[in-house]
């Protein structure tokens, strides 16, 4: 069961719902999915992003980075114009992406209260 009661394969949404109900439940679901990644990630052995001494602000940067240029191809082209791998997207973990935009946005914030 997630946050708000429906499985894992159907997050719940649905075109009827207001655009605040379907943010709630959207992110409800989303962040279970980032706890489920980095629990899956602390048993396999890693962790330590928010510690200076542990992980350089630059891995995270570099991993986020990685990941997301994952999404990017010279093959499809966006409205925006921007080239898209459309298989690679379905391929890549999202909630991975969201996990290191995570961890670099908090590192950010402890960087200039000088932590």
């Amino acid at each position: 069961m997630g946050a708000v009661g429906a499985d894992r394969k159907h997050c719940g949404l649905n075109s009827s719902m207001t655009d605040e109900t379907a943010d709630r439940i959207g992110l409800a679901f989303f962040t279970d999915e980032m706890r489920r990644r980095l629990q899956q990630k602390r048993r396999e052995g890693r962790g330590g992003w928010f510690r200076q001494d542990d992980c350089e602000i630059q891995v995270l940067r570099d991993a986020l980075m990685y990941k997301a240029s994952l999404l990017f191809s010279q093959d499809r082209q966006d409205r925006q114009g921007c080239m898209i791998d459309y298989a690679a997207l379905r391929e890549v973990n999202l909630v991975d992406i969201a996990n290191y935009a995570m961890m670099l946005w908090n590192r950010q914030r402890m960087d200039a209260d000088g932590e």
